[in-house]
């Protein structure tokens, strides 16, 4: 198996950038405008899709969140069998008045192209995270 890790500082709280990781507000700011949440459950399901027939979604079951950070597990997909299984972790760190985020995302289980598009895309949406959090404005995924 293999993993995606990146790190990133946010000048914010820990508590801030908790809820930009685990709100449907804050997740529809900086990662997808398309985010359906059910709280009874602890799950979301993300949708990205460039045009309608490539539609893709992936829901995690959330583990844990606290101001050390939010563990999910990606409990089903669809068009996007690589995440199925996978962990996804933001680990947070207050460090001198402003937020290490460690991002972790593992259970891959190849190396190929969906894994090279991911490492591309989770370094643009830690920094829409950041634009998020630090002004209001990320850049989140927008389907058609």
């Amino acid at each position: 198996m293999h993993t995606i890790e990146n790190t990133i500082t946010i000048a914010a709280t820990p508590s801030r950038v908790l809820q930009a990781l685990t709100t449907k507000e804050g997740m529809q700011g900086w990662w997808t405008t398309d985010v359906e949440c059910d709280a009874d459950k602890r799950q979301a399901t993300f949708r990205f899709a460039r045009k309608a027939s490539e539609a893709m979604a992936v829901t995690f079951q959330l583990e844990s969140a606290d101001e050390r950070g939010v563990v999910m597990t990606c409990i089903r997909d669809t068009n996007n069998p690589d995440w199925k299984g996978t962990t996804l972790a933001f680990k947070l760190a207050a460090d001198a008045g402003k937020t290490r985020v460690e991002l972790s995302h593992a259970g891959y289980p190849a190396k190929n192209e969906l894994y090279d598009q991911c490492v591309k895309g989770w370094a643009f949406f830690l920094g829409s995270l950041q634009k998020y959090v630090e002004t209001g404005a990320g850049e989140p995924f927008q389907n058609p």
